[in-house]
């Protein structure tokens, strides 16, 4: 019982390690792919991964995406280099927080 406690402990706490880690990134051109907008955010540090959302049906971009960097400190650094832009629009990135 111990055990599988510090294992859901464990795995909560990387949860919202990853989460604080987090970026919702806004107004992006729909010409931003995945590559582009990873390429653009590697500059502040490691990307653990790169999101942009798209419509279901039409796979179209819904012109917001997220990036989850390796540690708190990228992100400090990300938001720190404000303002930013890729393909021609600047972009809006935002710190998410684990409610």
């Amino acid at each position: 019982m111990e055990q599988s406690f510090q294992t859901v402990t464990s795995w909560r706490k990387k949860k919202e390690q990853e989460q604080f880690c987090k970026l919702f990134i806004g107004g992006l051109s729909s010409e931003t792919t995945e590559a582009s907008l990873r390429n653009y955010y590697k500059q502040w540090g490691k990307l653990i991964s790169c999101e942009i959302v798209r419509d279901p049906a039409s796979k179209r971009s819904r012109g917001f995406g997220f990036v989850t960097f390796s540690s708190m400190a990228e992100v400090d650094a990300a938001m720190a280099g404000r303002p930013h832009s890729t393909d021609g629009k600047t972009i809006t990135p935002k710190r998410l927080f684990s409610t």
